[in-house]
């Protein structure tokens, strides 16, 4: 996980102004590239979320890198958390460079709930930055106003990283077949010949 939750803080759902669906969200920096495999949503008690939630990954110019859908059918993962769990879909695999970027999940009035202000953790090279809501576009649109009410994080949203595999590792393990297919090709002379 991209991040995860720790213990403390309360759950919240959103209310009345997420009648129609809106975009909550945390932005991030990362130190160095790595590879999105997938997006998920926080499950408080594990329960499931009861709706589709859309969830969506954009660059710090706006546009919008990857989304997804979680459903009842998305894979469900575990967390340190000891209030709920992740449901998480795969996209399709992502280089993200060093840079700033913005996840978001849409919020409705009951589901999915988040988690505000707990402790979390995150992957090596993933820079929290702070929570943000997108309050004027109803359904998937890039959270990028301060999230009201001095909260410190705002979670609904997670990615899965994987690293990204350095250029020396792959020439070596190309190379490396290159030599395997090389000697498979050999042929043992018949004895005598």
């Amino acid at each position: 996980l991209g991040l995860d939750l720790g213990t403390g803080s309360t759950a919240e759902p959103c209310g009345m102004q997420c009648t129609s669906g809106l975009t909550v969200g945390w932005t991030f920096s990362l130190a160095s590239a790595v590879r999105v495999d997938g997006l998920g949503v926080w499950d408080l008690d594990a329960g499931g979320l009861g709706v589709d939630v859309e969830v969506g990954l954009w660059n710090a110019a706006g546009s919008l890198l990857a989304s997804t859908t979680i459903t009842p059918g998305s894979t469900p993962l575990a967390s340190a958390h000891p209030g709920g769990r992740w449901l998480t879909q795969t996209v399709p695999s992502l280089t993200l460079g060093a840079g700033n970027y913005v996840i978001g999940s849409v919020f409705f009035e009951d589901s999915p709930e988040g988690q505000v202000n707990p402790s979390f953790t995150t992957a090596a090279a993933l820079i929290y930055g702070k929570p943000v809501w997108n309050s004027v576009i109803s359904g998937l649109a890039m959270p990028a106003t301060d999230f009201p009410g001095g909260a410190s994080g705002v979670f609904g949203p997670t990615l899965l990283l994987s690293p990204v595999p350095e250029p020396q590792a792959v020439a070596l393990l190309v190379s490396g077949l290159g030599v395997l297919g090389l000697m498979g090709g050999r042929r043992r002379k018949p004895i005598g010949a």
